[in-house]
C-alpha cells in the first residue's frame, strides 16, 4: 500500500438546531480536531478516513477506506502532519 499522510486539522464546525430558541441562549460552535489519514484532497475540500486497508481482489489490490469526513477547506484553522516516530520514512 502506498503511504498515507496523517494529519490532524483544526476546524470550525457548522451547527444546526431545529428547535425554538431564546436568542440569549445562542452560543457559537466549537472548534474541531479530528485525526486521521488524508486519503483525498479537492480544490474546496479535505477528505479524511479514520481507517485504511488493502484489499485483493482477482489479483489486483485496492485501497478502502471507512469513517470518512469531507472538511470544507475554507472551515479549516489548522493543518499538520502527524509523523510516526517509530517510521523510518
Amino acid at each position: 500500500m502506498k503511504p498515507i499522510k496523517a494529519v490532524k486539522i483544526v476546524w470550525r464546525d457548522a451547527e444546526a438546531d431545529n428547535s425554538w430558541t431564546n436568542i440569549q441562549d445562542l452560543k457559537d460552535p466549537g472548534d474541531c480536531h479530528t485525526l486521521g489519514y488524508l486519503v483525498r484532497e479537492s480544490e474546496t475540500f479535505y477528505h479524511i478516513s479514520s481507517t485504511i486497508t488493502e484489499i485483493e481482489d482477482a489479483g489486483k489490490k485496492s485501497t478502502h477506506v471507512t469513517s470518512t469526513i469531507a472538511i470544507p477547506k475554507a472551515w479549516v484553522i489548522s493543518m499538520f502532519e502527524v509523523k510516526n516516530p517509530k517510521s523510518k520514512k
